[in-house]
């Protein structure tokens, strides 16, 4: 069972410490801030990978999930705003009935939501 993502994540101003967490167990901790921040992941797979690129902050799965890494937890705005972008980028796919949609337009539309 998972402790309390307070005692788990720990926020500062600029990082989040996960010193000593594997992935998994982050993953769970970002499903339970998303939560907490009204961002639908319910029908979703979300995964954090601490090996990926520090220029990649996340991507999707098509329309079946999200992934995290390390540069997506620079702080709890920067973790909010990936997600929510991400979110859209299946909203959008779902919508115009590709999962493999991509382009200028898909990421416009993210940004602004």
């Amino acid at each position: 069972m998972l402790k309390n993502r307070v005692d788990m994540i720990k926020f500062s101003s600029t990082i989040i410490d996960v010193e000593g967490l594997n992935d998994e167990l982050i993953a769970e901790n970002i499903k339970q801030i998303a939560k907490e921040n009204q961002i639908d992941l319910e029908d979703l797979e979300l995964l954090y990978v601490s090996e990926m690129p520090e220029e990649i902050q996340g991507m999707t799965l098509g329309t079946q999930g999200i992934v995290l890494g390390p540069a997506a937890l620079k702080s709890l705005s920067t973790l909010i705003e990936v997600l929510k972008h991400e979110r859209q980028h299946i909203r959008d796919r779902k919508a115009l009935g590709d999962p493999g949609a991509y382009g200028a337009e898909l990421e416009q539309r993210a940004r602004e939501a």
